[in-house]
């Protein structure tokens, strides 16, 4: 059993990002910025590396837009986001039944996440992918 990035953990953590950035974001977004939260520390956002202090690179999560994938579409099949179709592809976005699901989450790390979360939300709000993306790059050296 995986403990860390399991499509359980993906999807409370992908419910948590939603409910703090409160607007739809596409799967590309939701990737990003959930790596940018998980190692805020990385990427110079002044958070803590909430999994721990890693070398992992952001191009390590273009392994897994499945698991992403896959745990957006358990929350938009259980209820707690709804998903819409627009001229650039899918966007997601936090329902009610979801935010209350995000409230009874007290655990440190999920509060640690939430805090995370809100500086990566201070950061990227009315940012692009494409600026997103060249962020990364940046910050890597690349």
């Amino acid at each position: 059993m995986r403990l860390f990035n399991s499509e359980f953990e993906v999807s409370m953590r992908v419910l948590l990002l939603l409910d703090t950035f409160n607007s739809s974001l596409d799967l590309d977004q939701i990737m990003y910025l959930d790596f940018f939260t998980i190692f805020s520390k990385n990427y110079g956002l002044e958070g803590e590396n909430i999994n721990g202090d890693s070398d992992y690179r952001i191009n390590s999560l273009t392994m897994q837009p499945d698991l992403y994938k896959n745990a957006i579409r358990e929350l938009v099949t259980s209820g707690f986001i709804v998903v819409r179709s627009e001229q650039d592809g899918f966007r997601y976005r936090i329902n009610e039944s979801g935010r209350k699901l995000c409230k009874s989450m007290t655990s440190d790390y999920s509060i640690q996440y939430k805090n995370n979360a809100t500086l990566t939300r201070m950061r990227f709000i009315e940012a692009s992918i494409e600026s997103i993306k060249t962020f990364a790059k940046q910050k890597e050296g690349k």
